[in-house]
C-alpha cells in the first residue's frame, strides 16, 4: 500500500519537467515544473527537521489558497508529522478552540493577521508552541532554475526525501486531522491515514479519469477534503496541472484565461453559472455555458450537496457533463460518483470501487470500505457513536434504486418535524427555491411548529439597485413590494408539494449566509443553527405575525 508522497515521487521519476502547478506570485503568474516543487517541498522539510519536527507531531496550517499551500502539506507528509489545516476565515475564538483541541507544536500562517488569533496561545498549559509566518521571497525564492541544479543534486535531493519518507510514515500513519464544518453542531477532527486518502484518490480517479494532459482550477478551499482529495490528491496521482485560483471573486475569469478541462465544484458554482447566463439571457443559446466554462470542459464534478434539477437540467440542455457524486470528511471524502458511462441525473451515483453502501430501516445510509475515518481525535464517544462494526452512519437519509445508484433525500439532523408529526426535508424544498432567479439563497425553518416558515436572501440585481446598497437606503414600500413578489412566486413554485411543505411567510435577509459571517461552510453549505440563532428574533416575529392573522381569521 502507498503513501500519499508516493504520488509524487512517482512524478519526479516520469516527468520532473512538466508543470506541476500555477499560481501567482507578487501578482504574476507562475509556472512550477514538478522538479521545482520537489526542491520546494524538501527545503520546507529541512526546516521542519531542523526544528525537531517529529513523527506525528500535529502542525496547523492556516492559510488561504497558495502555491505553498500544497507544498507545505507535502512537507509535512514526508516529515511524518500530522496536519491540522484550520480555516483562515474563521473567527480568533473559534480559532483558538480548534488550536487548544489540537494541541499542535508548531502553527504556520499565512499572515500576521492570522498569527494575531493566535496569541494568546502561545504560552499556556498546552505546552510549547511555535508560529511561523509565510513570506513568498523568503520561504520559497521564486525564479530559480532547477535545472541548472544539476543532475547529481537533484538525484540526491529526491533520494533524501524518499528515504526520510520511508523512515517515517505508514500506510495506517495518521497523515492529517480535519474539523468538520459543524453546520449542526460544534466541529470534530476527523483522522485519516494515508490508506484512506490513497484508497479515495484511486478510487476516484477510476471512476473520472485524469491524465497528465488535464488542466485543472483549483478555487475550493483547501482546507476542506473536498478540495485535499478532489483536487490535490487526484492531481498527483494523474500528474495534471493544477492552477490555484485567487478566490471565488476571480473565479470566472480564471476560467477564461486557463481554460480548464476538469472542473471541481459545488452547487453554487453551477448554479452560479446559470444565473449569469439567465443574466446575459443567454441561458438557452446554444454553447454558451461551453463558454462560460473556458470552452474546454470534459467533466464538471460537483460535490458537497446534491444538485438542484434545474441545475442539472441547463447542463443537459446545453450538452456540458455535469456528474454529481455524495461523500463526507469521515470518508475521505468520495462515497459514491457518476460517471461518463454510469450516470443517473438527479442520483448521487454508484459506490466507488472499494466502498459498500446500506440502508436502513429508518432510511439512513451506512458506508464501509479503505477511506473510512480512523476516529474522531480524542473522542472515542463519538467515534464509537459514528462507525459500528465499520460501518459509518453518515447520517443521511436515502434510498438505493434496483441498479446501484444512490438517493439522497435529507438529512437525518436537519429534517424538520413539524407540531402535527410532519417530517420534512428542508433542502428539497430549498431547492426548488433556489430556481427561481430572483431567490439567491433561502433557508426553510419549521421544526416543532405548526408551519414552516422561510428566510430569503434576494438576488441583488434582480432585487433592485436599492437592495445593493443594504437594507437601510430601502424605502418600507419597496421593501413590502419585494417581500409579496417572492412570496408569491414561492407558492407558484411549491404548486405541486402537499400543503404541509408550503411556505406559510418569509422574511427577506440583506447579508448573504457567508463563511465570512459563520453562516455557511467551506462547500457553501447552510449553517442551519447558526442561522436560526442569529435571526431567532426575525423567526419569532413571523411566527407571532402568523399567529395574530389566525386568531383574527378564526374570530
Amino acid at each position: 500500500m502507498q503513501v500519499l508522497p508516493d504520488f509524487l515521487f512517482d512524478k519526479l521519476d516520469r516527468i520532473p519537467d512538466r508543470v506541476a502547478i500555477i499560481a501567482t506570485s507578487d501578482g504574476e503568474w507562475v509556472e512550477h515544473t514538478w522538479r521545482q516543487l520537489a526542491f520546494d517541498i524538501a527545503e520546507f522539510a529541512r526546516r521542519l527537521i531542523n526544528a525537531d519536527i517529529a513523527p506525528g507531531d500535529r502542525i496547523a496550517l492556516i492559510s488561504e489558497n497558495r502555491y505553498e499551500w500544497p507544498v507545505i502539506d507535502l512537507a509535512i507528509q514526508i516529515c511524518g508529522a500530522i496536519s491540522v489545516p484550520l480555516n483562515p476565515l474563521v473567527t480568533a475564538s473559534q480559532t483558538s478552540a480548534l488550536i487548544a483541541h489540537c494541541e499542535p507544536v508548531l502553527a504556520i500562517v499565512s499572515d500576521e493577521t492570522q498569527a494575531k488569533k493566535l496569541a494568546d496561545k502561545t504560552s499556556d498549559e498546552s505546552g510549547p508552541f511555535s508560529i511561523w509566518i509565510l513570506n513568498d521571497s523568503s520561504w520559497f525564492p521564486t525564479g530559480r532554475d532547477s535545472q541548472a541544479e544539476g543532475k547529481q543534486d537533484w538525484l540526491a535531493e529526491l533520494a533524501w526525501m524518499r528515504n526520510l519518507c520511508a523512515n517515517r510514515t505508514r500506510p495506517d500513519s495518521t497523515v492529517t486531522i480535519l474539523y468538520t464544518s459543524g453546520t449542526t453542531g460544534n466541529p470534530k477532527g476527523v483522522m485519516l491515514s494515508h490508506q484512506n486518502l490513497v484508497s479515495n484518490a484511486l478510487a476516484k480517479v477510476a471512476i473520472l479519469p485524469l491524465s497528465e494532459n488535464d488542466v485543472r482550477l483549483c478555487w475550493l478551499p483547501m482546507v476542506h477534503v473536498f478540495a485535499r482529495l478532489a483536487d490535490l490528491a487526484t492531481a498527483w496521482l494523474a500528474g495534471c496541472v493544477s492552477v490555484i485560483s485567487r478566490g471565488k471573486a476571480e473565479l470566472f475569469d480564471e476560467i477564461q484565461k486557463f481554460r480548464p478541462t476538469y472542473i471541481n465544484g459545488v452547487p453554487w458554482m453551477y448554479e452560479k453559472c446559470c444565473r449569469i447566463l439567465e443574466s446575459k439571457g443567454e441561458l438557452n443559446q446554444p454553447g454558451s455555458l461551453k463558454r462560460l466554462l473556458g470552452g474546454r470542459p470534459s467533466i464538471c464534478n460537483c460535490g458537497g450537496a446534491p444538485l438542484p434539477k434545474h441545475v442539472l437540467d441547463v447542463f443537459a440542455r446545453q450538452k456540458v457533463f455535469l456528474v454529481n457524486g455524495y461523500g463526507l470528511t469521515e470518508a475521505a471524502p468520495v462515497l459514491t460518483s457518476n460517471s461518463p458511462e454510469h450516470n443517473r441525473s438527479g442520483s448521487v451515483g454508484r459506490p466507488v470501487p472499494g466502498v459498500d453502501i446500506r440502508i436502513d430501516s429508518d432510511g439512513i445510509v451506512f458506508a464501509r470500505g479503505p477511506n473510512i475515518m480512523q476516529g474522531y481525535f480524542r473522542d472515542p464517544q463519538a467515534t464509537t457513536e459514528a462507525v459500528r462494526d465499520g460501518w459509518l452512519d453518515t447520517g443521511d437519509i436515502g434510498r438505493v434504486d434496483e441498479d446501484g445508484y444512490l438517493w439522497l433525500t435529507g438529512r437525518k439532523k436537519e429534517l424538520i418535524i413539524t407540531l402535527t408529526g410532519r417530517k420534512i426535508s428542508p433542502s428539497s424544498i430549498e431547492n426548488c427555491l433556489l430556481a427561481d432567479p430572483l431567490i439567491q439563497q433561502c433557508m426553510v425553518v419549521g421544526d416543532n411548529r405548526r408551519c414552516l416558515v422561510a428566510l430569503v436572501v434576494p438576488e441583488p440585481s434582480k432585487a433592485g439597485g436599492d437592495f445593493e446598497q443594504g437594507m437601510p437606503g430601502v424605502a418600507e414600500a419597496r421593501m413590502q413590494l419585494l417581500h409579496d413578489q417572492i412570496l408569491e412566486r414561492i407558492r407558484g413554485a411549491l404548486s405541486e408539494f402537499p400543503a404541509y411543505e408550503q411556505i406559510a411567510e418569509l422574511k427577506i435577509i440583506s447579508e448573504p449566509f457567508s463563511i465570512e459571517n459563520g453562516l455557511a461552510t467551506a462547500k457553501q453549505s447552510l449553517r442551519r443553527h447558526e442561522i436560526e440563532k442569529r435571526y431567532s428574533g426575525q423567526i419569532e416575529s413571523l411566527y407571532k405575525s402568523l399567529h395574530a392573522k389566525s386568531v383574527g381569521s378564526d374570530s
